[in-house]
């Protein structure tokens, strides 16, 4: 399912899989994406590039090589209360993307990170998610700036919970626990890190370094 330059959309309830693409949007804003599910496509459930002010909300991404993935240019989005689960690399990532808003979305069980935001992905909030039980990292960023994680879950990861590599970062109120390694790595500069929860890692809490 692919929309190119199309606008006032709404994609709903439909199922996609054993596609390349579940959900495809290029170039195309001010859409809504809701309640689909896009399992076991060879790429992404839904993939976004150079689309601005959409809504991806409720769907099940599971099963694909991406859950969700924004990459390249997609500003001004809101992917929330989706399931992004059981991929092979990402469960949600955004990639050269800004001011997105990823909220309340469950990115659990996929073998490499639940939530990744990088590179030069500035300016985005990632609020609420549960981003636990991931293969590498529950929530990893790095070369992006401006960002803020807040109130999430990024536990019983097997290795970080949240992995921020950047500067004028700010991670708060987030439990980071039983991670293999750390629960909060933090490289770069002017960032804060502020009443989290990075309790009963295997190695350390909080780790500062670069």
């Amino acid at each position: 399912m692919n929309l190119f330059s199309s606008k006032n959309n709404t994609i709903s309830g439909n199922t996609v899989y054993n596609n390349t693409y579940g959900i495809f949007l290029d170039s195309s804003d001010n859409n809504t994406v809701s309640g689909n599910n896009a399992t076991n496509n060879i790429n992404a459930g839904i993939y976004l590039t150079s689309s601005n002010n959409n809504t991806v909300l409720g769907n099940n991404a599971t099963n694909n090589d991406y859950g969700i993935w924004l990459k390249i240019s997609n500003n001004n989005n809101t992917v929330s209360g989706n399931n992004a689960s059981n991929n092979s690399q990402y469960g949600i990532q955004l990639y050269f993307s800004d001011n997105n808003t990823v909220l309340g979305n469950n990115a659990t069980n996929n073998q490499y990170c639940g939530i990744g935001i990088f590179p030069d992905s500035d300016n985005n909030t990632v609020s609420g998610n549960n981003a636990s039980n991931n293969g590498q990292y529950g929530i990893q960023s790095y070369s992006s700036n401006y960002n803020t994680f807040t109130g999430n879950n990024a536990s019983n990861n097997d290795r970080y919970g949240i992995g921020l590599g950047g500067s004028n970062n700010t991670v708060s109120g987030n439990n980071a626990h039983h991670n293999t390694e750390a629960g909060i790595e933090m490289s770069g500069s002017n960032n804060t890190a502020t009443g989290n929860n990075a309790s009963n890692n295997d190695e350390y809490g909080i780790v500062l370094g670069g």
